[in-house]
């Protein structure tokens, strides 16, 4: 971006000023300077005997303050956080600071400012269905020596793990009258919970 610094005190109507960088380069002539600079660089202004300066500081804003597009979990939230602590932020649904939680899908932009210098980003944010899953006893009678039942849990694409017996599959068997509880989590991460009581003429018939 470019700086414009002006001769405010006007020394001498009849002098000339001259700006020079630190290393003695003459950058400009004139009341005014206006230059594009690439790095922090001290300005010095001198005119006829007199001189003063000024350390100009380059700001250079990131331009991916998101890290990019993100999603959460059907009836939750997520925080989203821009990466540079150092600046102000403004969102577009009338949030401010680094930080904001939302459980509505769509697009969020962010407006970043240090000093005068500006800079945005935009993220996507998108709802993740949960689980959608059933228990199912696939049989009524019981396993000759072992007494047990078998359940599986419907579809057979999710992660289940089940409760009480600490089990990791889409299928186990169970003992008569057992109460179990099974928690599915999909490819998102989202998880939902169903549970079973398992019922059989196991004991009846023995």
């Amino acid at each position: 971006d470019t700086v414009l610094l002006t001769d405010k005190e006007k020394w001498n109507s009849e002098s000339i000023v001259k700006w020079y960088d630190e290393e003695g380069k003459l950058l400009a002539v004139g009341d005014t300077f206006k230059q594009a600079l690439a790095t922090t660089t001290k300005i010095i202004a001198r005119c006829d005997l007199l001189s003063d300066s000024l350390m100009v500081t380059v700001i250079k804003m990131d331009a991916d303050l998101l890290k990019g597009d993100t999603g959460y979990c059907k009836n939750g939230s997520i925080t989203i956080t821009a990466q540079n602590p150092n600046y102000t932020y403004n969102w577009s649904n009338g949030q401010k600071g680094r930080s904001i939680q939302v459980n509505t899908a769509g697009k969020y932009t962010v407006a970043a400012t240090q000093y005068t210098c500006k800079s945005s980003d935009t993220i996507n944010v998108v709802e993740y269905p949960l689980p959608a899953f059933s228990l199912h006893q696939l049989d009524t009678t019981c396993y000759l020596f072992d007494k047990k039942l078998k359940i599986a849990a419907i579809p057979n694409t999710y992660t289940y793990q089940w409760w009480p017996v600490n089990f990791l599959g889409d299928t186990l068997t169970a003992p008569n009258n057992e109460n179990l509880t099974c928690t599915a989590q999909n490819q998102y991460s989202c998880t939902a919970t169903n549970s079973i009581n398992v019922i059989s003429n196991c004991y009846k018939k023995l």
